[in-house]
């Protein structure tokens, strides 16, 4: 787990300053078409595009370099499912590295669950927009690992689908505590706003 946010923490600063100009070009040029959204939503979107930076990174980035230089990844494609699960139940949970590894995909994944029904209300309003969603991206992430030479994993496919479904369900426990402890005017800003 060290050895991925060592990995990870360099790169924060650099796709901030990314994530902002992004965000910033996006709202710029949406403003005319929409009123000025709630500093939440707003808040809600600028994490989501940071999020995004991020996972293009770590999903098409970050090993790049050492599959290139190490060529064992080269093609890889493993269709069995959940094997690291299975060697964590068998052997324990420190003898199945991939085990973390997955649990690590599921974790990625969690911020598009809960953050795509705060920006997205009209389109993700259910567990199934949510999971097809999450599918699709898990699917196109993998596919194009293959394509570019590096690995593609069943395993990485169900745990970024499983996180953003149980960041959906997050988002759904959140929507129910905001809802109840915010007082009624702004709470029905957020739930009633719609670009």
């Amino acid at each position: 787990m060290r050895y991925y946010l060592a990995l990870i923490l360099p790169i924060m600063p650099l796709a901030l300053v990314i994530a902002a100009a992004v965000w910033f070009l996006i709202h710029k040029l949406r403003q005319n078409h929409r009123p000025q959204p709630p500093r939440l939503k707003m808040l809600a979107e600028f994490t989501l595009t940071g999020w995004a930076v991020m996972y293009v990174y770590i999903t098409q980035f970050m090993f790049g370099r050492h599959a290139m230089f190490h060529g064992w990844y080269w093609g890889r494609l493993n269709l069995r499912p959940l094997q690291p699960f299975f060697t964590a139940l068998r052997y324990g949970a420190s003898n199945a590295g991939l085990f973390w590894q997955m649990l690590l995909n599921v974790c990625m994944c969690l911020p598009l669950g809960f953050l795509l029904p705060v920006v997205f209300p009209k389109r993700c309003k259910n567990y199934l927009s949510v999971f097809l969603l999450s599918l699709g991206l898990a699917l196109f992430t993998e596919l194009s690992q293959l394509l570019a030479g590096r690995s593609a994993d069943i395993d990485d496919v169900i745990a970024n689908t499983l996180g953003g479904v149980l960041g959906f369900w997050l988002y759904i426990i959140w929507r129910g505590l905001y809802g109840l402890t915010t007082p009624g005017k702004q709470a029905a800003d957020i739930k009633n706003y719609h670009p």
